[in-house]
């Protein structure tokens, strides 16, 4: 566990990397991988081999989508956010900004492009 790290009550966290990230109660991370940069929130479960990427190749800010428009988040290193109840499957990755909303879950070796929404 890193700097700048929030852990909410109940939650399990194993042999993951955590840095500059919340994840808020109830959540499981127990197995090895990296969360940086991002926000779980609450009964989010996170199985083997998550990597969320923070960064871009070339350096610039990270891209966000709000209300269907790119938004510049004037971040150079930003992670992802997974909403409520969230099964994050095996070898997933997940590109900067991208946001997973409540109740959805990725599949194994699946790659986060672009938000997930319902």
């Amino acid at each position: 566990i890193g700097k700048e790290v929030f852990i909410g009550d109940g939650c399990k966290i194993g042999k993951i990397k955590v840095r500059s990230s919340v994840i808020m109660s109830n959540s499981s991370a127990e197995c090895p991988g990296d969360i940086v940069n991002s926000v779980l929130c609450e009964n989010v479960l996170v199985c083997d081999d998550l990597k969320i990427v923070d960064c871009r190749d070339d350096n610039k800010n990270i891209v966000t989508i709000a209300n269907k428009k790119e938004v510049d988040t004037f971040r150079p290193n930003l992670g992802a956010f997974i909403g409520d109840n969230v099964r994050i499957a095996a070898r997933t990755t997940i590109y900067p900004g991208v946001k997973i909303w409540p109740g959805l879950e990725t599949v194994s070796e699946e790659i986060v492009r672009v938000d997930k929404e319902k």
